[in-house]
């Protein structure tokens, strides 16, 4: 199998494999994720180098049907089961990118680079603290959203700040606070944030295929992994286009349900590329379109995940839009010195216009959270290392 030949698969099957599923309403949910799958199962026994990945699909299938029937009619336990044999399955595979260490997946510092943001206006003053998941004492406040469950904290993280702001659920870009995130320790994720661009340009995205590391064989693993898998993803990655906000969201279940038993599997958070995009998962977007969902499961007590508190240090927040005016920041002009070209040639739509990143001002805020001034003292040494500026003399 080549990039290419990937490619034409994808194009040709458009209706099938692009992500996310997309309908019109919540009672379209499941219809619709089932017709599909159907369709993908005569997919890969169409398909000779895919006709291996059907036992892997069709139990899938099976089992995220089950979740599904067993959660409506009130028997969770059985629902639960049937998203737990899925990751047993999943986790008996050796060498797998679906089941990683965060760090395994990325070149460079990109593995570094996540981002939380907050809705406010400039007044609101955010604090560092203001930039942790939803503190214990405010469960109340926790709502139902693709992985988090009432009154169970989350910490989202998105690794561009374009991508924090398209998952603002007032879509106002300019009355954001922003805080930079910095992984202290391996982070295991469940990644089901691959995009088809990164399938068909594996070469310069994929780590373990860049720098001339690239093997047939390794390719074609990669490859059958992720269609063996695509079902899951698929089941995570539906948008639905309503114009009111509902309590119930049918879409949610099975995110949630998968939430719930990542613990056991000492996994600390999913990954995901966002649907409120759905370019960014055919196109260069994709590469500044990824979240990770972190529950803060290991405490009934106290304000935050001690955890999560050790499993990343973070920035002192930034105001999006007093740094926009020039209002804020340290007013320094520096530069990442071997850049990542990746990151800073994708191409964003910005009021209309289709721009490189590294002409954006989200690209702009990300290398001012890269000063040591927005950090903690004891970890600006690590910082610097991390994100290394070379700085413009005037």
């Amino acid at each position: 199998m080549t990039e290419e030949y990937i490619r034409n698969l994808f194009n040709s099957n458009k209706e099938i494999l692009f992500l996310p599923v997309e309908v019109s309403s919540g009672n379209e949910v499941y219809p619709t994720l089932f017709a599909i799958w159907q369709e993908y199962i005569k997919f890969l026994k169409h398909t000779s180098e895919l006709s291996d990945c059907v036992s892997e699909a069709e139990f899938q299938i099976n089992h995220l049907k089950t979740c599904i029937e067993s959660y409506f009619s009130g028997n969770f336990y059985a629902a639960d089961e049937a998203m737990k044999a899925i990751l047993i399955r999943i986790a008996q595979h050796k060498n797998s990118s679906i089941i990683t260490n965060l760090f395994d997946l990325y070149i460079d510092n990109e593995s570094h680079q996540w981002f939380r943001a907050r809705q406010g206006a400039s007044t609101a003053n955010f604090k560092r603290k203001d930039m942790k998941h939803v503190p214990y004492s405010l469960r109340e406040k926790v709502g139902n959203t693709r992985y988090s469950i009432s009154g169970i904290p989350c910490l989202y993280l998105g690794n561009s700040i374009y991508v924090c702001y398209r998952e603002t659920e007032k879509q106002n870009e300019e009355q954001i606070w922003v805080s930079r995130y910095a992984p202290r320790q391996s982070v295991r994720v469940l990644n089901l944030s691959t995009t088809a661009f990164e399938l068909v340009n594996a070469t310069t995205f994929i780590k373990g295929l860049t720098n001339n590391s690239f093997s047939e064989d390794k390719y074609r693993s990669i490859i059958k992994e992720y269609f063996s898998n695509w079902i899951l993803q698929s089941a995570c990655s539906v948008h639905v286009k309503r114009e009111e906000e509902v309590p119930f969201k049918e879409e949610y279940i099975i995110p949630q349900r998968l939430m719930c038993m990542i613990k056991m599997f000492g996994i600390d958070g999913i990954m995901y590329f966002t649907v409120r995009d759905r370019g960014s998962f055919v196109s260069h977007l994709s590469w500044i379109s990824k979240n990770i969902a972190i529950p803060a499961f290991d405490s009934i007590k106290g304000t935050y995940s001690e955890k999560i508190d050790q499993m990343f240090t973070m920035s002192e927040p930034l105001c999006f839009e007093d740094f926009k005016n020039g209002c804020a920041g340290t007013l320094k002009e520096c530069f990442p010195p071997n850049p990542n070209w990746a990151r800073t040639n994708e191409p964003v739509i910005i009021n209309g216009k289709c721009t490189r990143y590294i002409c954006t001002d989200y690209y702009r805020a990300e290398i001012e959270l890269m000063q040591p001034e927005y950090w903690e003292e004891n970890d600006r040494e690590i910082i610097q290392k991390i994100f290394p500026l070379e700085h413009k003399h005037k």
